[in-house]
């Protein structure tokens, strides 16, 4: 027992609660600025947690948390693009949906990405694995196809589905592009966030304010 309860393990075991934690609460709060607080400035919201990501990542890096590593901005403009299709596709998902179909539609990326790297670069998984994901696929299928109010939301299918399929594809190139640059999770966002907060959600903001002011607020079902 006294080995399991080291410090690296219970380091692990911290971040990992600290993730869950974050991931689960960051969700909650945008539904509830969407729907509660009515802000339904999709692309609006998405650029201020960016902004916040930069100043975030610049503070770290500062306090010694991790080495920036300089990177040639053009080298990353391919990863900050797919990291803006795919925050902004999972906010808008979360808008257009209820919080239950937004997180089956987050497990479906693990499936997605299995599924890319067998097309893209023909990695097969083993089979424990594979029998893993038919199990999350079918618990997928059973959620979607059992729940009325989804199935009958095509839209909010629609951009689920976008939003899962970007969100493998950014997960996909964000590790290669960390081979490729040999530079850590942390290095890289530290790298392109400046692009994606000026160059990519800024000007989805700008551009999607003047949509989204005239847009419908979501489905009536999409509640907490």
């Amino acid at each position: 027992m006294g080995k399991l309860l080291n410090s690296a393990n219970v380091k692990a075991l911290t971040y990992g609660a600290m993730n869950v934690v974050s991931a689960s609460g960051i969700v909650f709060a945008n539904k509830a600025v969407f729907q509660t607080y009515g802000f339904h400035f999709t692309y609006a919201l998405t650029w201020i947690h960016t902004l916040f990501t930069l100043v975030g990542m610049r503070a770290f890096a500062a306090a010694g948390m991790f080495a920036a590593k300089p990177i040639p901005q053009r080298r990353l403009a391919p990863l900050a693009a797919a990291y803006v299709a795919y925050i902004v596709l999972c906010n808008l998902s979360l808008k257009v949906n209820t919080v239950g179909f937004y997180q089956v539609m987050k497990i479906a990326v693990a499936p997605t990405v299995i599924a890319l790297e067998l097309l893209m670069f023909r990695r097969v998984p083993p089979a424990r694995i594979v029998a893993a994901v038919a199990l999350v696929c079918a618990g997928i299928s059973v959620a979607t196809l059992s729940d009325s109010q989804v199935a009958s939301n095509l839209v909010g299918i629609a951009v689920g589905l976008g939003a899962t399929l970007m969100t493998a594809l950014y997960q996909i190139w964000a590790g290669s592009k960390q081979k490729e640059l040999k530079a850590s999770s942390m290095q890289l966002l530290h790298a392109y966030t400046p692009q994606v907060g000026g160059g990519g959600i800024g000007g989805w903001a700008e551009w999607g304010g003047a949509v989204e002011g005239d847009a419908a607020p979501g489905p009536p079902g999409a509640a907490l």
